[in-house]
């Protein structure tokens, strides 16, 4: 072909790694979520399991054949959403789930629910909601309706790091949430009681999630040097059978597959994420005892989640955790610290009859932000109707 430029030295940018149907069937669930669970104000499903917020990016449906629009437009959803567990069961076949892009969505919903790392998300919850079915002997069904179930879901989730809106860590066995804590140093904003605020990602804010289904700040502990400790204290002293971390893995930052130049010279890749602990240990006090003893040292950690299976004989007043060295940086983030005892390390907590709602003691203050417009109808309609 004719170029405007001499093509000699070009070099190739981009091009689609493999040729695939974008949407195909969708299943019936006990909920079809649609465009107005997502804008201009998503729905707060008191049974949400994951999030997404990818624009709605529908193509159209004319392809090629219609030269005066533009091939596709993404419309912009102003906040993270929730998706409910509802999505993911069947509503006429028992015994039968479903996740990712066969999960009960609307098309225009489909357009952003689609993306892989979204489509993880629905995976991870509707597991964790198979794998209560089997152990309780219920029917997803069965599941999907009863609140306590899909409460302990949702605190099964949390504990294995899945982001769930408006939600937050209530573990009753979680010993951490009962502890005193306190840190050789620590920043403004980012003190040692943000290891148990109950979530474990910076979500608030433009382009987060909408003002009340989250909490504020940045929810984790920063020092302000190397090395560092946060301790846990308790009065009186408890058990100590798992000890759970999450770390900082720079969640901010970009990470995608992708082989654009410019995606490439963005991203940390092949390496841990600078602001991850690298070397610590996890140290404990015994009752009646101004002793602490090492109990486990980890070198050349990447991982966000590190879980040490202890069962630890005996009480303990004290644990505390130094970090010596991180992957770059020059002081310690740690997100999230969970102290479970010897005998409830098991999955699944139960409900407890009197727990509270912790939501209307966070304040959030509104974010203002801009109403967005719903997709065209000549992207939507005829052919494909506004769902």
């Amino acid at each position: 072909g004719k170029f405007a430029a001499d093509p000699t030295n070009w070099a190739l940018d981009w091009f689609g790694l493999y040729p695939c149907k974008r949407e195909a069937r969708r299943m019936i669930g006990l909920h079809v979520q649609t465009q107005k669970d997502l804008i201009p104000e998503p729905t707060d499903f008191p049974d949400a399991v994951c999030h997404g917020g990818w624009a709605i990016d529908l193509h159209n449906p004319r392809g090629i054949n219609d030269p005066t629009h533009p091939p596709y437009v993404p419309t912009h959803v102003p906040y993270i959403y929730g998706t409910s567990l509802r999505c993911f069961v069947s509503s006429n076949v028992p015994n039968l789930m479903f996740a990712g892009r066969l999960a009960s969505f609307s098309h225009v919903a489909f357009g952003s629910q689609r993306v892989m790392a979204t489509c993880t998300t629905h995976g991870q919850a509707a597991g964790t909601a198979a794998a209560y079915a089997v152990q309780y002997g219920k029917t997803p069904q069965e599941v999907a309706a009863d609140s306590d179930a899909v409460w302990s879901i949702q605190q099964q989730l949390l504990r294995d790091d899945q982001f769930v809106v408006h939600q937050i860590n209530q573990d009753p066995r979680d010993m951490a949430l009962k502890a005193k804590i306190s840190a050789t140093s620590e920043l403004e904003g980012s003190e040692a009681k943000e290891v148990i605020s109950g979530q474990t990602r910076a979500v608030f804010g433009p382009g987060g999630c909408m003002s009340g289904q989250c909490l504020p700040g940045i929810n984790r502990w920063m020092s302000s040097k190397l090395p560092a400790t946060i301790t846990l204290e308790w009065d009186p002293a408890v058990s100590v059978g798992q000890v759970q971390f999450i770390f900082d893995t720079g969640l901010w930052r970009r990470f995608t597959f992708s082989i654009k130049s410019e995606d490439q010279e963005s991203m940390i890749w092949g390496q841990p994420m600078p602001e991850t602990v690298k070397d610590y240990s996890v140290q404990v006090r015994a009752e009646k005892s101004e002793e602490w003893k090492t109990v486990a040292t980890i070198t050349d950690n990447y991982q966000r989640r590190r879980v040490h299976n202890l069962n630890l004989p005996g009480q303990y007043t004290g644990l505390r955790v130094e970090v010596t060295a991180t992957n770059g940086f020059d002081h310690a983030h740690i997100c999230e610290i969970r102290v479970y005892p010897v005998g409830q390390t098991s999955k699944f907590p139960q409900k407890p009859a009197n727990i509270e709602n912790p939501w209307p003691k966070v304040p959030t203050p509104p974010i203002a932000l801009a109403t967005p417009k719903p997709p065209p109808e000549w992207l939507t309609g005829p052919t494909i109707p506004v769902a």
